[in-house]
Formats: structure tokens, sequence, C-alpha cells
């Protein structure tokens, strides 16, 4: 289990048993190199393995130490483990700030697993014979021989080809769950209970005060927040888009450290390109920013590289252009800021913006927009990156149905009918439709009663955890490199899930709030740019470089839920992108991750 797992850890592995628990741990070393070993294990049983990093954990370690507590080093693991001990797990997961999973034994020998609010770190874990076993990621923990013979689960891989990502505790392997963000477990005498441990704030709770009063408080906890990610004993950098996230994290990590670096990479297609826009902003605020050019042939690399690791179901196609800028960035720092969560949280997605036009569209027949992408088809192809005829296409799969679930149509993957025709058999409606109602099923008691707010949830639920930072997370571990996100810290999503709707999306524009303050730091056409996804030319590289590796993942793979799918159906799906009639690059990328998940591993 611990090999599966050493590109997370390169710096230390270590092993502790006692007959009881068996723990293993693979470390990357950011704070005290010296001290920090893990696991760490205390005389009266209790013991920790911790992966992720504590924020403002000097300041906890100074209270303990007034408290009497002597601490064996000045790393978070310690403060972490020492909180744990002094004040309980409960307690201390209310006061700690941080990207975390970790297991924890407490001296009566009960075994705590925890997640972080957000989900940036991963915890899978499964239950099996009286016993709880536990990983980062799914292919540690199916090493263990009790776990190995796991089958998938046929309606997680329906789900997953509909979404392109599975929403916790679903991990796509039945017996196997993700632990939700913001969630413990405890498991005691063979018996686990889960408790969210916290709750998303109401959004009326901010306090009655002027947009202009709520930017200054924004102000300081975003300036809070990266002083504290740049926290580290290895070097630091940013990963830099020229959008208005990331170019809003530089600014800050500027004033805490004039000497940072910034990162990018600059790909040849000038429509997936964003490096002039990071040059911009790095000249703005004078930044040492590299560029890194990036060909074809590391797009090819990082397919192979990114198929060849990913364990779980994720098919988020920007973590190729991730691992790259991972890799680059590796060379210079260990730890990257990147601008994750602003989106989810200050309401920058288009489908916010959609929203208001759901129940129109819920109004027109399912059959017009299947005639709308029968128009579109017969349009010469285009590859460039979210041309208007793809994002028109994915906008008709939500004609005629609800508004509130229309948004997963919009970003779905294989959509009811492709699905139908590849992998007979399935109701993808039924399964989106029940997956909206889990989704949502704590939203309705909170006071979101605007369908937007609905929304913002629903993507702090799923997509957030599940897509968007796996992808982070796994890019940049598969290369040792650790990556912050100061937007997702405690007092920055509090206060954003607080204030109402019209602070964060107002007059059509998302992230009001973040512009307004952004407009202290950085000129206008940064401030106001449109939002622009992480992407490579997937199309045309299908229809070159990469035209053989997907024609033997897609039409070769074997195995149980292969063997089901519909081969004439997959062929035709492939001659059609080939052939330049439909752009299929997400279908077909979708397919290719089922093929490489599922497929048998030694």
């Amino acid at each position: 289990m611990r090999e599966r797992l050493r590109h997370r850890g390169p710096d230390a592995q270590a092993n502790y048993c006692d007959g009881r628990i068996a723990l293993t741990h693979t470390r990357l070393a950011v704070v005290d190199l010296c001290g920090g070993a893990q696991p760490r294990v205390d005389a009266d049983g209790s013991a920790l393995t911790f992966n992720g990093e504590i924020y403002g954990f000097a300041e906890h370690a100074a209270e303990l130490r007034q408290a009497g507590v002597e601490l064996q080093d000045r790393s978070d693991t310690e403060v972490l483990f020492q909180m744990l001990r002094r004040n309980g797990v409960e307690a201390t997961l209310q006061r700690i700030d941080g990207m975390f999973a970790f297991a924890y034994r407490d001296p009566d020998g009960a075994v705590w697993l925890a997640r972080d609010r957000f989900g940036e770190k991963p915890l899978f874990y499964a239950e099996h014979g009286g016993d709880l076993y536990f990983a980062s990621e799914l292919a540690a923990l199916r090493a263990h021989p009790d776990l190995a013979g796991w089958p998938w689960n046929e309606r997680s891989l329906r789900l997953f080809l509909a979404l392109q990502y599975l929403p916790a505790p679903d991990s796509g392997i039945a017996g196997i769950k993700k632990l939700p963000p913001g969630t413990m477990l405890k498991f005691c005498n063979g018996q686990s209970r889960l408790t969210r441990y916290w709750h998303h704030p109401r959004s009326d709770s901010a306090p009655v005060a002027s947009l202009e009063s709520h930017v200054e408080r924004l102000d300081d906890l975003l300036l809070q927040s990266v002083r504290d990610r740049l926290v580290a004993d290895v070097p630091v950098g940013i990963f830099l888009s020229g959008g208005l996230d990331s170019s809003l994290v530089a600014a800050y990590a500027k004033r805490c450290d004039p000497n940072v670096h910034s990162f990018s990479i600059k790909f040849e297609d000038a429509s997936f390109d964003e490096s002039s826009h990071a040059e911009a902003a790095a000249r703005h605020l004078a930044l040492r920013h590299r560029t890194i050019p990036v060909g074809r042939d590391a797009i090819v690399d990082a397919f192979d590289g990114v198929l060849a690791r990913l364990d779980e179901p994720m098919a988020d196609a920007s973590i190729l252009p991730t691992y790259l800028l991972s890799q680059v960035t590796r060379e210079h720092v260990t730890v990257a800021l990147g601008g994750d969560g602003a989106d989810e949280l200050f309401l920058g997605y288009p489908n916010f913006m959609v929203r208001r036009y759901a129940g129109m569209m819920s109004l027109l027949p399912s059959a017009l927009g299947a005639a709308v992408r029968k128009v579109l088809s017969a349009l010469p192809a285009t590859s460039g990156y979210m041309n208007w005829p793809f994002k028109f296409s994915q906008l008709s799969f939500g004609f005629g149905r609800p508004p509130e679930v229309q948004s997963l149509y919009w970003m779905s993957g294989l959509a009811a009918t492709d699905q139908s025709r590849v992998w007979p058999g399935g109701n993808v409606d039924q399964l989106l439709a029940s997956q909206f109602e889990v989704l949502a099923g704590e939203c309705w008691g909170e006071s979101d009663v605007d369908a937007v707010g609905i929304l913002a949830r629903l993507f702090l639920r799923g997509y957030l955890p599940d897509s968007v930072l796996t992808k982070v997370d796994r890019a940049s571990m598969y290369h040792a490199l650790e990556v912050r996100a100061p937007f997702l810290s405690k007092a920055i999503g509090e206060f954003a899930l607080s204030l109402p709707t019209g602070f964060k999306l107002r007059h059509g524009t998302g992230k009001y709030i973040l512009r307004r303050l952004a407009r202290r730091y950085l000129p206008s056409d940064i401030v106001m740019r449109g939002k622009h996804g992480f992407a490579v030319p997937l199309a045309s590289l299908f229809r070159g470089r990469l035209r053989g590796r997907i024609g033997e993942l897609v039409l070769e793979a074997s195995g149980p839920i292969h063997d089901a799918l519909h081969r004439p159906a997959l062929e035709k799906l492939l001659r059609d992108h080939w052939q330049g009639r439909h752009d299929n690059s997400r279908q077909i990328w979708t397919l290719c991750v089922l093929a490489a998940v599922t497929r048998a591993r030694t």
C-alpha cells in the first residue's frame, strides 16, 4: 500500500504496527524538514498519520506551550497530534484551518478519520470483516489483499460517464467509499459512525452592511490566507494563468514575499494558450515569472502519464495541462499557490449566469434539443477551445429537463443519447435525477431560497471536491508538488457562503465582489477578463498523434464493463471524430479514462 503512494511522499517512508492498528506514511517534507516524522505515536496509544497542511499552526503551538504541552518539534504534524490528544477530535476540527486528511487513534482505542471542509485532500475507506481500511488513493487501498478483487459498480460507472466524476461517497467500487468533505468517521469495536463536522453557513448570515465594507473584510481575509499559505521551509511559487483568481492570489503573495516566483505554460494552439495573459499579470505585479513552452510531444506524454497513474473515475481533461504545469513547476519549487475555489464560492461559472434561463429551457421539448444538435453536427467540426457549437450543443441537453438539474446535463460527458448507444440498458435521466436528490438533500434546509444559491451548493458538494480538487491533487502529487488554495480557507469559505447572491452575481457578472476588490491591485483587462478554462487541444490530437492510443484504449479494453459496451457504437464515435464529422473529444476522453481505471493492474 505504501509503495502505491510513494509519488505523494518521496522524502521519507515509515510504518507503525502494534497488533491492533497498522499505519504507513509517505512524506513530502514541507514544514520542519528534520522533524514531523510520521506515523506519530505516543506511549498512551494515540497515533496519527496525516496528509496535508494545517495553516496558522504556529499560533496553535503557542497556545499549547502556554498550556504546558511539550512539543517534540516545530511541525504542523506535532501541533495537530497534540491538539487531538488534548482537545479531542471534534473540538480540534472546529478550530483548525487547513487542507488535510488524517487517521487518528485516540488513547481509548477508537480510530477517527477526518477530511478537510472542501475536500482538498483525498481519503478512501472500506469496512470489511470488522476491520477498517483507509488510504489517500484508491490504488493503495486496493493493494491490500482483502480488497484487491472487489469489482467495479456498474451504476457508478454509468453515473461517471454522465458527470465525468463521482460525487462522494461513491468511489466506483462497491464497498469502498470516499469520505465526504467536512466529515469525520469514528470507528470503535467494529462499528463506524459518520458525522458532518462542518456545515455551510446560511447565505443571509452575513452582518447587514454595505458592499464596500464586505470588500474590506474580504481584503483582510485574502491577505491573511495567502500569508498563511506561504509558510513553508521549502520554495513556494504561484500557478499564474492571468485570470482574475490566480492574478489576485499573486498580488497578495507579492505583498507578502517580494521575491515570489510564478509559473505558466505556453501552448502552440493560440485558442488554448493563456501565457500572454499570465505574462501581462506578472509584469504588472513585477513577479519573477517563468513561461515554459509545451509542445504536442509533452501533451502526449501527459496523456500517457495521467492514464497510467489515474486509479479512479475522473475525466476532467484539464488534468492534462495541470499535470504538465505541475511537472515544470516542481523543477523550481515544492509548493505552489493556485486560484481554485473562487468560481464555486463567488459564482464565477457561466452555469450561474445561465441558470436564470433554465425555467424557459425546461419548457422547450427535449426533441428540439436533439434537432439543434443534429443541425450543429452538420457544421464542419472545429477544434478550438470552447467553440460556440460545442457550448450551444451542451446547453441543448438541458431542453425539457427540470430547471434544477439542467446544469448536470450542460456539463455531461456522455449524455443520455450517447450513453444509450455505447452502453445499452441504463437510464441516465434517472441516474442524474437521483444524484441531484442526494446532492441537494442538505440544501433544502438552508436559507438559499434562490435557485442560484442552491446551484452553488451543488457545485461545492460535488463538482469542486470530486472533479476540480481531485484533478489538482492528483496532477500535482504525481510530481510530489503540493498545491494550496487560498480561496478555500475556513474564514473565506464561511464569509463567501454567508453573502447574499446579489453580492456575488450582479447584472450578469459573476464574482462581482471579487472584481470590486481586484480593482485595487489589477488592471481592468484582468479584472473583467472572461472565464477561460485550462485545456489542451485534444480534438486535433485525437485525430493525429493520439489516434492510435485512443483506438487501443477504447476498442481493445477488456473486462466485465467493456464486454458490455456496444463496439459498433464505439467505432462510429471514433470514426466520426477521425473523419472530422463531429468533435467527439469529450466523449472519447471520458471513455479513455473508463478504460484506463477499470483495466487490470499489477
